[in-house]
């Protein structure tokens, strides 16, 4: 007979450090946690953004934007809750939360969800797993790595195919034949909110300050 394969859970569990009654409590599913997290980080997200305000003109404004940022950039971990429908025990409430964080971070979240099922589906298996990364062989291929550019080239392409009604053979691969359409307008719907931002701040005199300021998620990679 195999060895049982110890997790962090079944080890607390066998330790005595956690009790099956506290587990069941710790995994019945409630709205109220996330929503009272999420009030958090919105006070700490208007925080830095005061900073940021504060810093025009200043060098305090890089700083100011690299934790404003940092703050952004990790709604992907509520993102990636919210495709295991695990956040919010009100169903639709992840979908919402999800595709708000997908649109600030520029992860569709609708392709993103087939996606990271795949992963799921073959964790580390070189060219089966659509999330898998190639450790670097160097420390020059290490610091491309987490200057992010390869990230939001990738992601760039995949936004601009998707956007001419393309999915890559890749993408097929995952996306069932009847959700390609929906991939599709997901990433038109996404374009048309950011041009509608860019457009609304040259409009308004606000061109500058977005332009200092840059989009603060891509200071952080993911």
């Amino acid at each position: 007979m195999g060895q049982a394969v110890l997790t962090p859970i079944t080890q607390a569990l066998q330790d005595g450090v956690l009790s099956r009654r506290d587990l069941k409590a710790l995994m019945r599913p409630s709205d109220r946690p996330i929503l009272m997290r999420l009030a958090v980080w919105s006070m700490m997200l208007a925080a830095t953004a005061a900073l940021i305000w504060q810093a025009q003109g200043s060098w305090l404004l890089w700083p100011a934007m690299f934790l404003h940022g940092a703050l952004l950039v990790h709604l992907f971990a509520l993102q990636h809750e919210c495709v295991h429908y695990t956040p919010f025990r009100t169903r639709w409430l992840n979908d919402v939360a999800g595709n708000l964080c997908g649109l600030v971070i520029a992860l569709p979240h609708h392709f993103f969800r087939y996606e990271h099922c795949d992963h799921h589906t073959h964790t580390q298996i070189r060219g089966a797993d659509p999330e898998m990364i190639e450790l670097p062989i160097s420390v020059w291929r290490y610091l491309w790595y987490i200057s992010s550019v390869p990230y939001w080239r990738a992601k760039v392409q995949e936004f601009a195919r998707h956007a001419l009604g393309r999915l890559s053979a890749a993408d097929r691969a995952f996306v069932p034949t009847e959700a390609q359409a929906s991939v599709i307008r997901e990433a038109r719907f996404m374009l048309a909110a950011y041009a509608a931002v860019l457009s609304g701040s040259a409009l308004t005199g606000w061109w500058g300050r977005y332009g200092s300021g840059g989009c603060p998620c891509c200071w952080v990679n993911r």
